[in-house]
């Protein structure tokens, strides 16, 4: 399975096994990815998923192409975390989410990194629609779906609601 290459980041599926090598060990990820693993990742919020994360790709294998962690090329680091939260649905929509460490934030990697996967996900077989979520005092998050070509399509609570529709 190939990984997306933009620019200066390499996004690469987040296999099971990738998986369970950061569960077990920062220093595990790094010797399995080759690559510096900084302490700042994953968020913490990110890090409560992964045994759910875990247990999905046990059960669909094939869903590890539809996540992906993204690393810096020059740098050699892992930077953050991007994808979508499952399969396409009936009508064809994925809810992309993604996350980037605070010392790469406001560098445009995440803008850079959710046009590769759109480009990638749009290109898949069933895929018309992808949406995401940012909370409203998010700047940079709206930011980056503003810049991506996002449009808002409404409110939820304290959430702004984004979609983008294959062309």
């Amino acid at each position: 399975m190939a990984e997306i290459l933009t620019t200066r980041l390499s996004l690469v599926p987040f296999t099971l096994n990738l998986v369970k090598s950061v569960i077990n060990s920062r220093a595990e990820l790094e010797e399995v990815l080759g690559v510096i693993v900084p302490e700042s990742w994953p968020s913490e919020e990110f890090g409560e998923i992964l045994p759910m994360i875990a247990d999905n790709l046990l059960n669909n294998p094939s869903l590890d192409k539809w996540g992906r962690i993204i690393i810096h090329k020059a740098e050699n680091i892992l930077i953050g975390d991007i994808g979508f939260k499952g399969l396409p649905d009936d009508t064809g929509t994925v809810e992309m989410g993604y996350g980037i460490i605070p010392s790469h934030q406001g560098q445009g990697y995440a803008s850079e990194a959710a046009e590769g996967m759109i480009d990638w996900a749009f290109a898949q077989s069933g895929v018309q629609r992808i949406t995401a979520e940012c909370l409203r005092e998010n700047i940079r998050s709206v930011r980056v779906l503003e810049k991506i070509g996002m449009q808002r399509t409404g409110t939820k609570e304290d959430l702004i609601m984004w979609e983008v529709c294959k062309s």
